[in-house]
């Protein structure tokens, strides 16, 4: 591995402002030389939040790139994005709980010449709107249950926390809150690979940008390829999210998989059976459907919070948790469902007695189990530190501001409606980004898509849980040229689920540019279960 730090304008809009940034980049070096040598591909591994430097700093994630994805002759790149990780300005808003807090690194490294900081007044706390009741009830039969009246005004409550910390530590001029959004980012891009074409003795002026991004990756590669299409080399965006909901933070459609995908864990539990399922049961997968919802009927945290029994807070944290483990597994169901199995029939046996003799230590514990084991060849590490509130740090300034905004009861019942899975992850985010007051000092929203010097080749597969199939196709159609592939698979993004078919259309890009033909499709090789 190799590591350096490119010294880059803090703000692009006035860059002779004396302030600068740093951006972190480690490399995994090809042995290729001479004509063998093919470049430079960047890496984004989503988030936004994700550290790029770690994902590529993980030797089994950076091979896999090298063997899967780039094929020979190319060095893998990852960077950290502004303010998360190892970049300085660093954008932390919570110095207590973050192992990467440094306060000589808050703010630019020129000077401390912007002092002002914004103190707008925060909003209170905020309840569900009266007439949108929380149903959590899905069409395809499977019930999680309501959370509490309450907790959309908790939700504002922790957001209003998270961003008076936002404001003080990183919302100055010279700090990382207004210069997150991804345009910077993607500028920053061009940036990197106009410093790798100077390090190797050639013109900066036309540098070409190699580009894997995976989830938020799409989001940063759409936008550079938009904002520099002559800049565009070999690029892949899997795993592609929606620019028009993103860019209005009105994504109720990204989640519109996720309750079939997990509707597929039941059908799918049933047919493996108890030797391979360890929850399957009765004589038809509704049975294995029914059981998931008996069990869920016991976390009533709203008629908790009616009786003032005081379990209503437990309950609620262990709904959002178990949310969150059903979420994780549908992004790698074939290494993850086996183990949903087992915490579905250890919860169910944990949860069959009177409420008050739960043993919520032991019920979080199962809830948390890993989903998979470390060694799972299919499923890649995570990587370190990813920062829920980098993702709004982000994606608020990626939209125009919606401060002071109040969410109706409409919106309310289409967020949750939407999916029972994940639908109020979307609610709070929308909530989240109506409190957030940081504006970027360079807004950007244009119409993505346009022609490129090179086509873009987009992923999508058939039940991505937080971005469907259709959006890489659509996607495609904004920049003429490029094509999609569309992967039956239960999952997000096709990195690291060994499906040979997209690995070969991949590597066939990255070596020869060779696009494999307008909406192809590949089949489901491996299954949950088998």
């Amino acid at each position: 591995m190799e590591c350096a730090r490119l010294i880059v304008p803090l703000d692009y809009q006035d860059p002779d402002n004396g302030l600068e940034a740093i951006i972190p980049i480690v490399k995994y070096p090809t042995n290729a030389t001479g004509a063998n040598y093919k470049g430079a591909v960047l890496t984004n591994p989503g988030g936004p939040g994700y550290l790029g430097t770690e994902f590529i700093y993980n030797p089994g994630i950076s091979s896999l790139i090298a063997n899967n994805v780039t094929g020979p002759g190319y060095d893998i790149l990852g960077f950290d994005i502004r303010g998360v990780g190892y970049s300085v300005p660093y954008g932390s808003c919570n110095i207590t709980a973050d192992e990467l807090f440094d306060p000589l690194r808050q703010n630019a490294t020129e000077g401390n010449s912007f002092t002002k900081r914004n103190t707008r007044r925060l909003k209170s706390g905020i309840a569900i709107p009266a007439g949108a009741k929380e149903t959590e009830t899905s069409p395809y039969g499977f019930f999680i249950p309501e959370l509490p009246p309450s907790f959309l005004g908790q939700a504002a409550a922790q957001a209003d926390d998270f961003i008076a910390q936002c404001i003080a530590y990183t919302g100055a001029d010279n700090q990382a809150g207004p210069h997150m959004n991804t345009v910077v980012t993607a500028t920053d891009m061009l940036w990197i690979a106009r410093a790798l074409a100077r390090a190797r003795g050639q013109n900066d002026t036309n540098a070409l940008v190699h580009f894997y991004g995976i989830s938020y990756g799409t989001v940063l590669g759409q936008t550079f390829a938009t904002l520099y299409p002559n800049h565009v080399g070999k690029f892949v965006l899997d795993g592609v999210v929606n620019m028009d909901g993103w860019q209005t933070r009105t994504e109720t459609d990204i989640v519109r998989n996720a309750d079939e995908g997990f509707f597929e864990f039941f059908k799918r539990c049933f047919a493996a059976g108890p030797k391979k399922c360890a929850f399957a049961t009765g004589m038809c997968y509704q049975d294995t459907i029914n059981r998931f919802n008996r069990m869920m009927s016991r976390f009533n945290a709203t008629e908790a919070e009616v009786q003032g029994s005081g379990l209503a807070l437990p309950l609620t944290a262990l709904i959002a948790q178990l949310r969150s483990t059903i979420l994780d597994s549908l992004y790698a169901s074939i290494d993850s469902w086996e183990g949903l199995a087992w915490i579905f029939n250890a919860l169910d046996k944990a949860t069959r007695g009177p409420i008050l003799r739960w043993n919520v230590t032991e019920i979080t514990t199962i809830i948390t189990t890993p989903l998979s084991p470390p060694s799972s060849s299919s499923r890649a590490p995570a990587p370190l530190q990813l920062r829920g509130y980098s993702f709004f740090q982000t994606a608020c300034g990626d939209a125009p501001s919606i401060y002071n905004y109040s969410v109706t009861p409409v919106e309310v019942y289409t967020y949750l409606k939407a999916s029972a899975i994940s639908g109020h992850a979307r609610l709070i985010g929308r909530v989240t980004c109506s409190r957030y007051s940081i504006r970027p000092k360079w807004e950007w929203s244009e119409k993505i898509g346009g022609k490129t010097k090179t086509p873009i080749l987009f992923f999508g597969n058939t039940l991505d849980p937080v971005t469907p199939w259709d959006d890489a196709v659509r996607a495609a159609q904004k920049f003429p040229g490029a094509e999609a592939v569309v992967v039956d698979l239960i999952a997000h993004s096709t990195f690291a689920q060994r499906n040979t078919c997209a690995v070969k259309k991949l590597i066939a890009y990255f070596q020869q540019g060779k696009l494999p033909g307008a909406n192809f499709k590949c089949a489901e090789e491996l299954r949950p279960f088998s």
